[in-house]
């Protein structure tokens, strides 16, 4: 297998109150068979995990600080990119968010 890449878009800006919609593209693996993590970091301040999906189940699982529906995680299996919504942005939503093939998961 050729060397694993997860290509994201360089910035992204939101309106407060508004949506937005980040995307990873990923290559060099068999996409639907690992899962996808998102991550938040603020600068200064430890990163954050914001969950995964399992794309080949749609399963998904969001850390504790994360559940409520702020943030959705969702992939595009045929375009092998997972996508990390989020609603009604806020300051606290100002960060660099990274996603990450996650090789395993443990229950």
């Amino acid at each position: 297998m050729s060397d694993v890449q997860m290509v994201q878009q360089n910035s992204e800006t939101a309106k407060y109150g508004g949506n937005i919609k980040l995307w990873c593209a990923a290559s060099g693996y068999i996409f639907p068979t690992n899962f996808l993590a998102w991550l938040k970091h603020v600068p200064g301040k430890d990163i954050l995990y914001i969950g995964n999906i399992f794309p080949q189940s749609g399963g998904i699982s969001y850390s504790s600080l994360f559940k409520g529906g702020k943030f959705t995680i969702t992939t595009d299996n045929a375009k092998s990119t997972g996508y990390l919504q989020i609603d009604k942005v806020d300051l606290e939503d100002a960060a660099v968010y990274y996603c990450a093939r996650q090789a395993h998961y443990e229950y």
